[in-house]
């Protein structure tokens, strides 16, 4: 199964939501520490996603050593 970069946003933006949300409620410091989340992330997602974390940086990184090739006289 293929995990689009947009599902992955779009799971942690609703995440960040529903967490800011419940601060907001007004929930007291004893509540919340009594709520935990638990996430749970497949050996293959997790290695999906360090796949295209990696792939990422690596394009980062050349750009940035290309341009600075190309910018010392």
């Amino acid at each position: 199964m293929t995990i689009s970069a947009n599902q992955v946003s779009a799971v942690i933006k609703t995440y960040l939501k529903n967490a800011r949300d419940r601060l907001e409620d007004g929930s007291s410091s004893s509540d919340a520490e009594k709520q935990q989340d638990e996430i749970t992330v497949s050996e293959d997602a997790r290695k999906i996603l360090y796949d295209r974390i990696g792939k990422r940086l690596v394009q980062k990184l050349k750009d940035q050593m290309a341009a600075d090739y190309l910018a010392v006289p």
